[in-house]
């Protein structure tokens, strides 16, 4: 029942004064009840505007709490782990594929020009595969330094599926930043990187285990696992 109902139920419809005084008190009415909602939203509205607030003021000085809090919001449901913040940094443990996503074959052309596909050697493959752990710590890094703005580097590990570390790396916010993007994903990692560790095996360069541990840089994040 509107406000104006509820006024008028009470009055004679040959009343016509009274009926007026009723519509006016009606519309005075609603229009306290309008009021009233808009300032209890206004509330609810800076309730939640503070919320965001502290959390952005948070994030803004690295907070351990609040960095860890995000990013695992973030990753979660990826294969990203965060395992460390370190002041104005953050330790990151990534899950990479194995060499086996890389295709078998590649596309290639027969004398005559007709398509065909050829076996992907072993380097092939293991540079293939560099490429795609590169990509896969880039891109966690950027993801860190989207929703964390405090953080001026990132020191992201990348680790198959038994946990062995193959590729670390310090990524810098401003160095990746000055990059413009156009290269493959290891040159980049390369650049952006003012620390990186990995050891590649025989003339295929396969990427194999690298100990870390004993690592300043590292050492804090893969302890910290």
């Amino acid at each position: 029942m509107t406000a104006e109902k509820q006024s008028l139920a009470g009055t004679s419809r040959l009343d016509r004064a009274a009926r007026k005084a009723a519509r006016v008190e009606a519309r005075e009415q609603a229009e306290r009840w309008a009021s009233d909602l808009l300032t209890l939203a206004e509330g609810e509205r800076q309730c939640k505007q503070d919320v965001i607030d502290a959390a952005l003021a948070a994030l803004s000085i690295n907070h351990p709490d609040a960095v860890r809090t995000t990013l695992a919001t973030v990753f979660a449901g990826r294969p990203v782990r965060v395992a460390r913040v370190l002041g104005d940094e953050v330790g990151l443990v990534v899950v990479v594929p194995t060499p086996d996503i890389v295709p078998g074959r590649k596309p290639a052309l027969t004398p005559s020009g007709a398509p065909t596909l050829h076996q992907v050697t072993k380097t092939e493959r293991n540079e293939w595969h560099a490429q795609v752990v590169a990509a896969h710590l880039l891109l966690a890094a950027k993801e860190a330094f989207a929703h964390a703005h405090g953080l001026v580097a990132a020191r992201v590990v990348a680790v198959d599926g038994a946990n062995v570390p193959l590729v670390a790396a310090r990524v810098e916010r401003a160095r990746l930043a000055a990059i413009d993007g156009h290269e493959a994903a290891w040159p980049i990692l390369t650049r952006a990187s003012s620390e990186l560790r990995f050891e590649s095996r025989g003339r295929t360069k396969e990427l194999v285990t690298v100990d870390l541990r004993s690592v300043d840089v590292f050492g804090p994040v893969i302890l910290a696992e």
